[in-house]
């Protein structure tokens, strides 16, 4: 129980040392630096902010892994393999959102406009806010949160904990709408799980930026948070009540069905590891 207290009090700390950082950071910025930069478009402007809370992130996960932590010798990022790391992300990412789209035009539930489709310069703006997004999202939840839990306490402890964190993260931008909410739990313990078999938070970072970059930016299947753009346009016509809801797929049966069914898999899949590294 004290053991579980520390871990707890460790992950309470880190989340009060980054929510300081990102409003000391952010008036920082916004009185000495970008003042008059920020405000020339809605692209920037999303850029900054998270450019401040990808900065406070790196803050605070320093602070826990060289001061409160430095014994344990935690690591987070390896940098050894990160072509291959980065093919493994794409090739998750873009598979998921294949998969999906797919079983769309399978049970023609959706179309694309692709001839006015709409690409204009500050598009790269907001693709690069996005992968920042990214990659503060997970360093927040699946960096030194994740790897202290695993450490602590158990892998699997680490896998639903950070789902649960990552689930809660986003109520702000969704609310409490029940399936939306399920479904955004469920491809956070995705997430965990890939991290657990790929040793890997470079690759849960490409495989969630592919994927929402063809589902959020590139079609609008999924509702992005804040006012980001989309390329091509979609239209939902049969199974409506199947396939989308209020935040377009991430309020829909069909995403719940798929990603439990990769739960299972990515389950089988580490349960198979874990045998053969036992008998090795």
């Amino acid at each position: 129980m004290k053991n579980k207290l520390k871990t707890l009090g460790k992950c309470l700390l880190f989340f009060i040392i980054w929510i300081v950082l990102v409003v000391i950071t952010e008036r920082f910025f916004k009185l000495y630096i970008l003042v008059d930069f920020i405000g020339k478009s809605d692209g920037t402007m999303q850029l900054y902010h998270e450019i401040i809370s990808l900065l406070a992130t790196i803050i605070a996960t320093c602070i826990l892994i060289f001061v409160v932590d430095r014994k344990r010798k935690i690591k987070i990022f390896k940098f050894d393999a990160i072509g291959i790391d980065t093919l493994i992300g794409m090739g998750l990412g873009l598979g998921y959102s294949v998969l999906i789209i797919v079983i769309l035009y399978c049970i023609k539930s959706v179309s694309f406009d692709i001839k006015n489709a709409s690409f204009y310069l500050e598009l790269v703006m907001w693709i690069i806010a996005l992968l920042i997004h990214c990659i503060m999202v997970h360093l927040l939840v699946r960096g030194y949160v994740y790897r202290i839990i695993e450490k602590e306490q158990s892998e699997l402890s680490a896998i639903m904990i950070t789902g649960i964190i990552y689930m809660i993260i986003h109520i702000k931008y969704y609310g409490l709408d029940i399936l939306t909410i399920f479904n955004i739990f469920t491809l956070g313990i995705i997430f965990s799980f890939i991290l657990s078999i790929f040793k890997s938070l470079w690759s849960v970072i490409i495989m969630d930026f592919s994927y929402t970059v063809v589902l959020g930016l590139g079609t609008g299947l999924i509702k992005l948070t804040s006012n980001y753009p989309v390329c091509v346009s979609s239209s939902v016509s049969n199974y409506k009540f199947f396939s989308f809801g209020t935040y377009g797929l991430l309020s829909g049966i069909l995403i719940t069905i798929i990603n439990l069914s990769l739960i299972i898999v990515l389950m089988l899949l580490k349960i198979k590891n874990n045998s053969s590294s036992k008998k090795q």
